[in-house]
């Protein structure tokens, strides 16, 4: 499975995307422009590219389909208060090729204080993750009922603790 990516106005000076080692599963993206990240606040960082998936054949095994998808699993430059919040980016996702900020993380700061994201700082590393097609159809409250439960979480309120 291939990735074809090419880099936006924002993006032209960074380096290529490419895995750090040659052992690493995923590949580092960076921040295209300067980003003031206020507290407690929620913030689209652009990344400087686009992409479109090259394999456009379904991957089925044993019966089930799987898309394809990116997935940001590491936090920028390990930073605690730096939270990615989209963190998919499924095969379907089309964004605007003329778009000079390409694609967008959407981050939270989760401190007291305001953060300055500088251009060209790591902020995310991203993987190719097939996940399980999810298919979801409308039935009737009587259907769900007949649905037994697995054990008896959330019997009394609210969460798994029944809170």
């Amino acid at each position: 499975m291939a990735i074809l990516y090419a880099k936006t106005k924002l993006g032209m000076d960074l380096p290529d995307l490419a895995a750090a080692n040659a052992c690493d599963a995923g590949f580092d993206v960076r921040a295209a422009a300067r980003v003031l990240l206020w507290p407690y606040s929620r913030t689209e960082i652009p990344l400087g590219f686009v992409y479109r998936f090259a394999d456009e054949t379904p991957i089925i095994r044993d019966g089930v389909e799987y898309v394809q998808t990116l997935e940001v699993v590491k936090k920028g430059s390990g930073e605690p208060w730096l939270e990615p919040l989209a963190i998919i980016f499924d095969k379907g996702y089309h964004h605007a090729l003329n778009d000079p900020r390409g694609i967008r993380l959407i981050v939270v700061n989760r401190s007291p204080w305001p953060h300055i994201i500088r251009r060209g700082r790591k902020v995310a590393q991203l993987v190719e993750r097939e996940v399980r097609k999810v298919v979801v159809r409308p039935a009737t409250l009587e259907e769900l009922e007949k649905i037994p439960r697995p054990d008896t979480r959330g019997g009394a309120r609210l969460g798994s603790a029944g809170l």
